[in-house]
């Protein structure tokens, strides 16, 4: 009864964004220049009562260069509402709501509950989401929101060619530094423990030197360079036609 009610409810306020409903996904979708996917979905959630349930939305956007997007690969670049909130400029925003638990017996609280959530996703997700135009606002986007899958370009890792693909050259130290700014906040609040400055290093290591890092490695080998573009076009191919099969129109 969810999956209906969600699926007509989301149809009709989705369709002026250009999103689609893709029955093989579970996710309401939508291609953007033949190289950027758009999806809308939901999670269930423990209720904690077997008289209930609790639902949240996910949302998010990936590149025809990923890996592969099957379902569990989409999965992969998934954020929750409050995900997008918590790395919004305004912070925690305490007037929505992101987690949604209705009596399984009581259908109207549902409806309700789904068109509530609507809001919190055209609040918190749609507009950041609508900043993406092609693939140096997509990176821009990853940086922010998704920043683990475009890590270890030099291994072809998960969504990592698209920097390849977008010519990119920046350095993340933008990156870094916004995390080491959260981080400090931790330890100042007690809430982190250990050693700052290995944590730092830590931080240093995992955005720097894996995605700027490993990325120049394969400017600098012109066969890796040569491999990376081949593998690049080789998944937007693969992942096309894998769309198309389950489909959607690009």
């Amino acid at each position: 009864m969810f999956k209906k009610e969600f699926k007509n409810a989301f149809m009709k306020l989705l369709k002026p964004y250009g999103y689609v409903y893709c029955s093989k996904l579970n996710y309401f979708v939508k291609v953007l220049n033949s190289e950027l996917l758009f999806f809308i979905g939901y999670w269930f959630q423990p209720s904690g009562d077997p008289g209930y349930r609790c639902f949240t939305i996910v949302c998010g956007c990936t590149s025809l260069y990923f890996t592969s997007l099957e379902k569990d690969g989409i999965e992969m670049c998934e954020c929750r509402l409050h995900e997008f909130d918590i790395m919004n400029e305004h912070g925690d925003r305490y007037d929505l709501q992101y987690d949604f638990l209705f009596r399984i017996d009581d259908k109207e609280e549902m409806k309700n509950l789904i068109a509530e959530s609507f809001v919190s996703l055209k609040t918190v997700a749609l507009p950041v989401l609508g900043k993406i135009v092609d693939l140096k606002s997509y990176i821009e986007y990853k940086k922010k929101y998704d920043i683990g899958t475009i890590r270890l370009c030099e291994r072809f890792l998960f969504d990592s060619l698209v920097l390849i693909k977008a010519d990119n050259h920046d350095d993340f130290l933008d990156v870094y530094n916004a995390a080491v700014d959260r981080l400090k906040e931790l330890y100042d609040k007690g809430i982190a423990g250990g050693d700052f400055e290995e944590e730092k290093s830590k931080t240093y290591r995992g955005v720097v030197e894996r995605i700027a890092g490993s990325r120049d490695k394969v400017y600098a080998d012109p066969e890796l360079y040569k491999k990376a573009l081949e593998e690049a076009d080789r998944r937007k191919k693969a992942n096309t036609e894998l769309l198309r099969s389950y489909g959607i129109d690009i």
